[in-house]
């Protein structure tokens, strides 16, 4: 049986443990897995997991009776990140075969595009290009002119690549996301906006 509305389940709280798994029931009527785990931490976080699992992390002092008082006063987020859920693609974790061929696949396409597509007046360059199976980001830009892309791009549609591709060719002139990053990025890529929409539906399998 579940718990009532807005309730977790009961029993003793993590008196030895440093985490414990529990159904809880939404104000809608709905359930899901509820992780709570105790930490070295002074505040309390709430976050959803790539399976649709909710997950409160709270201080070591802290006791359920709060930790619910804290969920309940996040349900309305949970719920925006639960239609988010619903509505997402969920990639598919790729086995460590697959994931090899697909880093030395990622790895010559995104060169021979900064390669083609990088302007000769640009005023940095990709140094080095890294292929990693990152757990919460598609790419990112070092001030070494490092850029990392995410292994399951290979995964997404080709205009969704080239997004990224263009996104962090622009970094490379603007390191932040101020009005010229846009503008620019808008003269490489007209549908960016569109693009970026679509590229947040898409969930990584970590």
């Amino acid at each position: 049986m579940f718990p009532r509305s807005g309730s977790i389940s009961t029993g003793r709280f993590m008196r030895k443990a440093k985490s414990e798994r529990l159904i809880y029931e939404l104000q809608d009527g709905r359930t899901l897995p509820l992780v709570l785990k105790k930490a070295k931490r002074k505040s309390l976080k709430l976050s959803l997991d790539a399976r649709g699992r909710a997950e409160v992390t709270i201080p070591l002092s802290c006791s359920r009776k709060e930790a619910l008082r804290f969920l309940r006063s996040k349900e309305n987020w949970l719920l925006k990140q639960l239609r988010q859920y619903e509505h997402a693609v969920h990639l598919p974790l790729f086995s460590p075969e697959e994931e090899q061929i697909r880093r030395r696949l990622l790895k010559a396409e995104a060169e021979a595009f900064f390669r083609e597509k990088t302007p000769a007046s640009w005023p940095r360059k990709p140094e080095r290009i890294q292929i990693r199976a990152q757990k919460t980001r598609w790419d990112s830009c070092s001030g070494r002119n490092t850029i990392s892309l995410n292994v399951y791009l290979t995964a997404l549609p080709e205009e969704l690549r080239h997004y990224v591709f263009y996104h962090e060719m622009c970094h490379l002139k603007h390191p932040n996301h101020q009005k010229a990053f846009w503008q620019t990025l808008e003269s490489f890529c007209p549908d960016c906006r569109a693009l970026r929409r679509e590229l947040a539906r898409y969930r990584l399998p970590f």
